[in-house]
């Protein structure tokens, strides 16, 4: 995988403050200039249907919604779900 990203360039996005667990990609497309690129939607897509998989027998499944403001990622990078009424509930993907 090395040398995989060397011709890819990006801007570096600003860390997490200590309080925040998740970001939303709502919160992250709000400090882009620019939108995602194929590769990100591809990349958000996939890992997205990995969480997915991970909850597809919880009641959560049944009633979740995802939109810029649910979906998320823990500090860790992984996929995570937020309930916007309530505390984030997080799904890692390992």
């Amino acid at each position: 995988m090395a040398g995989m990203f060397d011709d890819y360039e990006y801007d570096i996005l600003p860390t997490l403050l200590e309080d925040e667990e998740n970001v939303s990609l709502a919160d992250i497309l709000a400090l882009r200039d620019e939108c995602l690129s194929e590769q990100e939607l591809w990349a958000i897509c996939r890992e997205t249907c990995t969480a997915l998989r991970s909850i597809e027998m919880s009641d959560l499944f049944q009633t979740l919604c995802i939109t810029p403001e649910t979906l998320a990622f823990n500090a860790a990078g992984n996929v995570c779900f937020m309930d916007i009424l309530d505390d984030p509930l997080i799904f890692r993907v390992t």
